[in-house]
């Protein structure tokens, strides 16, 4: 799934991965290939991506954001926690 992570200064992540985690507000979720549309808000916590399957995880600190996830795409808008 193609993953583009924003913040009001600047484009954090834009690549293909294998997952995606983030922190919503209802309750934590991972996005994979072929998952159903959705648009999250965000609470404070970490957006972890996963380029590779079984690969390290990247991590960004959030504040709160929101997500949305539809055609093997997600764009997830941040405000960063620093």
């Amino acid at each position: 799934m193609q993953v583009s992570i924003i913040s009001p200064e600047s484009t954090l992540y834009d690549a293909e991965a294998w997952s995606v985690s983030v922190p919503s507000k209802k309750a934590p979720f991972t996005a994979l290939d072929g998952h159903a549309p959705i648009v999250s808000a965000l609470a404070a916590g970490k957006v972890e991506v996963c380029p590779e399957k079984d690969g390290e995880k990247l991590s960004f600190a959030i504040k709160g954001g929101f997500a949305e996830i539809h055609d093997n795409k997600a764009v997830i808008c941040i405000e960063p926690a620093n």
